[in-house]
């Protein structure tokens, strides 16, 4: 669990100074967790029951649980955006970024927010995926889930959707169960980036109503 999660790492500090982590680290989670999940795979095929599939780690539990909605976590976010943003450009990229997040594509509110050089939304990013993976591994080591049947689940599944397919609804219960972990995460840190946006859109709209109050007062001069 450890190399993951050092892959995971390497992976979002990449995103955060604006590298597609995603696609870096993809080609060594293919090479080295895919074989896991097919040799799961072929085992369930044959009848061994899930309980009892060696491999906990594979490219199909990194899929499903290091980033549910993309890197970061970020269906966590604009779940936490749509209820809480006070901000009005964050309610708009909240609606535009929200489909586009089920489906696991999230550079809308990567780069739109942005999250790429946001020293306040830096830890939550990074701190996000690393405790999704952690939390459903250490509930398949004390037996509270089984590990995933290694089915290859294509990329842009709808999340939930694409749990159950890899391991039925323990699986998509162990996604809700990280996403509600992911808001509470972001919250705190969203907190502060929408006060200082709303504070500054607040600004700008009094100086906008001070100038248009100037030239009307010039017009009637």
């Amino acid at each position: 669990i450890w190399s993951l999660v050092l892959i995971v790492l390497v992976q979002m500090l990449l995103w955060f100074f604006g590298i597609h982590g995603s696609l870096v680290v993809g080609t060594v989670i293919n090479a080295v967790y895919m074989p896991m999940a097919l040799e799961n795979m072929e085992l369930y095929a044959a009848g061994t029951p899930a309980s009892e599939l060696p491999h906990i780690l594979g490219n199909t539990f990194y899929s499903l649980y290091a980033g549910i909605g993309g890197a970061g976590g970020t269906l966590s976010l604009l779940i936490v955006m749509f209820i809480f943003a006070k901000a009005k450009q964050n309610k708009e990229l909240a609606k535009l970024a929200g489909i586009p997040g089920l489906f696991t594509i999230n550079e809308p509110i990567v780069f739109g927010y942005p999250l790429i050089l946001n020293p306040v939304m830096a830890i939550p990013f990074i701190l996000v995926p690393i405790v999704q993976i952690l939390i459903p591994y250490f509930a398949t080591v004390m037996g509270l889930i089984p590990p995933l049947t290694g089915v290859q689940v294509p990329f842009g599944v709808p999340v939930i959707i694409g749990g159950f397919m890899a391991g039925g609804w323990s699986a998509a219960l162990m996604q809700i169960i990280d996403i509600a972990i992911g808001c509470l995460i972001w919250f705190p840190f969203f907190k502060v980036s929408d006060a200082q946006m709303y504070k500054e859109e607040k600004g700008e709209s009094m100086e906008e109503i001070a100038e248009e109050y100037k030239e009307e007062a010039e017009a009637a001069a």
